[in-house]
């Protein structure tokens, strides 16, 4: 009886299946909505450790309840890694302007699935 049933079903579903597609898991991805402009990928790393150095610092110089020889110490390690930025022409100010940007791109990135295959089955 199950055999029989097994292969009731095959049939029925061999009938409303047109064609066997073969998809890899890159096949599924909106290549569209993998190209923005990402002006993050071209830091390298130390540079990309200086800039979340600058964020750091400066939200530790925010907080007023911090010592004056603390406050020193990072008022003069954040003018030198905001130099040493400046030398390699990284314009902090903008890279920072738009890293709320660039997460909120990379983020619809990758949700975003390929439209030839939405509401297929």
């Amino acid at each position: 009886m199950r055999l029989l049933f097994a292969a009731l079903m095959s049939i029925g579903v061999a009938g409303t299946v047109d064609a066997e597609v073969n998809l890899d898991w890159a096949d599924l991805v909106d290549v569209s909505a993998q190209a923005f402009e990402d002006p993050f990928e071209d830091l390298s790393y130390d540079q990309m450790d200086d800039l979340v150095m600058v964020v750091r610092l400066r939200q530790r110089l925010e907080k007023p309840e911090i010592p004056l020889e603390e406050r020193e110490k990072y008022t003069a390690r954040l003018a030198e890694t905001e130099e040493r930025l400046a030398q390699a022409d990284i314009d902090v100010a903008w890279l920072l302007s738009q890293r709320w940007l660039v997460a909120e791109r990379r983020k619809e990135a990758a949700w975003a699935g390929n439209p030839n295959w939405m509401d297929k089955q």
